[in-house]
């Protein structure tokens, strides 16, 4: 069985405080975006993981802990997972998450074990908090460390999107320790549809922790900016920045190096 596994752009993300399980509750809005890395899977007589691509660990990668997961509550069979990675690693577009997810809904078919969507996302959650998104994999208004999720009426069709990544690794784990927590910004479950409004009430925390220590993301978000697009952001605790556009553009030369993934949503 094959699947295309795609990653997600956080519309905004505001940190609202440091949880006594050592997770902080968050507000944003999860967008999927057709980015993705190929993920197959078949029975084996014993478990392998490999991969091609972008590099990623070989042993206890989220795949295999998706496996692991569903073959000790299940006794399902082994299996081999190839895993052909497209979406960096590191940079804020829940790769690796969407990658889990992606396994539990696999095995769940090719074993038919019946599980609902709300099952899936609960074993999600034991792998990472970005992981239970993935299941539905449809916008939503996020609140908690992630696993309170409610749709939203959001519609960016005939948007152009530009990922861009400047082949920067940040650590979530990093990211989340050092940030200064600030004041509650603007309610994004109330956004508009109208993305020239976003600029002026959508933040990303994290910039204000990222840019100082990698200005090479604050530059290309300002090079995004400076191309025309009408909203530009850095997505998750970094490293890759978007920005949305009318049209497809020609992008300026400081820009085109770093694009990772472009295309009308």
């Amino acid at each position: 069985m094959i699947c295309f596994s795609n990653a997600k752009i956080n519309l905004g993300l505001n940190v609202l405080e440091r949880r006594k399980d050592g997770f902080h509750n968050i507000q944003s809005v999860f967008y999927p975006v057709p980015f993705s890395d190929l993920l197959e899977i078949k029975p084996n007589k014993k478990f392998e993981f490999t991969t091609t691509g972008i590099q990623v660990p070989l042993k206890n990668n989220l795949c295999e802990q998706a496996f692991s997961l569903l073959q000790a509550k299940f006794n399902i069979e082994n299996v081999k997972i190839h895993l052909h990675k497209k979406i960096p690693v590191g940079a804020g577009l829940g790769g690796g998450s969407s990658n889990a997810a992606y396994t539990l809904i696999m095995l769940n078919d090719i074993f038919k074990l019946n599980l609902t969507y709300k099952k899936l996302q609960s074993f999600g959650l034991k792998i990472g908090s970005d992981c239970a998104f993935f299941i539905e994999n449809k916008p939503v208004f996020v609140e908690g460390r992630g696993e309170k999720m409610n749709k939203i009426d959001l519609e960016l069709k005939g948007k152009y999107l530009v990922i861009a990544n400047p082949n920067i690794h940040i650590s979530t784990k990093w990211a989340y320790h050092n940030l200064v927590i600030g004041k509650k910004k603007s309610n994004l479950k109330h956004m508009t549809n109208n993305v020239n409004l976003w600029q002026n009430f959508i933040y990303n925390d994290f910039e204000k922790l990222v840019f100082p220590e990698y200005p090479e993301v604050c530059k290309l978000k300002n090079d995004l900016i400076k191309s025309g697009a009408e909203f530009a952001l850095m997505t998750g605790s970094g490293s890759s920045v978007y920005a949305f556009f009318d049209e497809q553009i020609k992008l300026d030369h400081s820009v085109t190096s770093f694009v990772c993934w472009a295309g009308f949503i």
